[in-house]
């Protein structure tokens, strides 16, 4: 395996977890009722920091109950199809010194062993799942791998388009109250009242291809209606819940400022499996989702030290 100088390391990790998980599987074999094992994965995505805490043996099976998902994102996993694809992976690890002894092109458990050992060593998410990430930072010869539905774009973290803008939501509070209409009263559990001046000049209602209507500031409608249907379109992902301008404070505190969500410049999809503070959300299985809304100017509430991985907010530098 590569070190950070391109040389090579021992695969000490490798083999030592090969071994404890061939015992495991001879002793499962000895008894007639196979015992419950200490971990059980249903295949939900897992934080990173989550999968940091997993033993060795508890993330190899982790990673096996993400395989159906992995491969349906057109990466690859445990029993991938892709037999010319599989057989590249296998050969790059085994270069750098993976005991790899499943047949040539399928991908079973010592190759899903070495790409996890890899995953750790390269320091990206070690999920057994080789994605674009992977690929790159083991340098597989594999050629226009693309995320499902969609064009070639890295996962959450890298692509064309992705990027981050730090202080986005005080510079949207000082362009938008620098509005002469601009005004507002405070509300009841973290709520404001805007006047209504302001809200009739500024606040549009835009259908979008869902056919679901929502309330936005006039100079970013058109853009999130695009972007939105573009997303869903490319990625295969569809939010039921699309939530846009309410006139709050950020996190309903009224000891913080306001939210973007007030101007109708932020919008929070499916809260339910995008939890605040959580880097867990459904969205993160659709990087291509992510990456599109960025190309369009939405920065990702997922980017931030504490994760909102439901929100997207506009650059107001693009306005």
């Amino acid at each position: 395996m590569w070190d950070k100088k391109g040389e090579d390391i021992s695969y000490k990790w490798l083999k030592k977890l090969k071994q404890r998980l061939l015992v495991e599987v001879e002793q499962e074999e000895e008894v007639t009722l196979a015992k419950p094992t200490a971990r059980q994965f249903a295949g939900e995505r897992q934080e990173d920091e989550a999968l940091a805490a997993l033993s060795d043996e508890d993330l190899v099976k982790y990673a096996i109950s993400r395989a159906p998902k992995c491969n349906s994102m057109n990466f690859i996993s445990v029993g991938n199809k892709n037999a010319e694809n599989v057989k590249l992976i296998q050969q790059q690890l085994q270069k750098a010194g993976a005991n790899i002894t499943d047949p040539e092109g399928t991908f079973g458990q010592t190759t899903l062993i070495a790409a996890i050992a890899a995953q750790k060593q390269a320091g990206i998410r070690a999920d057994g799942c080789v994605g674009t990430e992977t690929v790159a930072a083991l340098k597989i010869p594999i050629k226009g791998m693309r995320a499902a539905g969609g064009r070639d774009r890295a996962i959450t973290g890298e692509g064309k388009c992705r990027y981050k803008k730090p202080g986005n939501t005080r510079k949207t509070r000082k362009i938008m109250q620098a509005d002469d209409l601009w005004s507002y009263t405070e509300g009841a559990k973290g709520r404001i009242n805007i006047a209504p001046g302001w809200q009739r000049a500024n606040i549009t209602k835009v259908q979008l291809h869902n056919g679901k209507r929502v309330r936005l500031h006039n100079a970013v409608a058109d853009s999130f209606a695009k972007a939105f249907q573009e997303a869903s379109e490319e990625s295969g992902y569809n939010p039921s819940s699309v939530q846009t301008q309410v006139a709050r404070h950020i996190l309903w505190d009224p000891s913080k400022g306001l939210s973007n969500h007030t101007y109708g410049t932020a919008v929070d999809f499916d809260p339910t499996d995008n939890p605040y503070g959580k880097r867990s959300g459904k969205i993160r299985d659709f990087p291509e989702f992510i990456n599109i809304m960025n190309c369009h100017g939405w920065l990702w509430g997922g980017d931030w030290k504490t994760p909102d991985d439901m929100h997207f907010e506009f650059d107001i530098s693009r306005l």
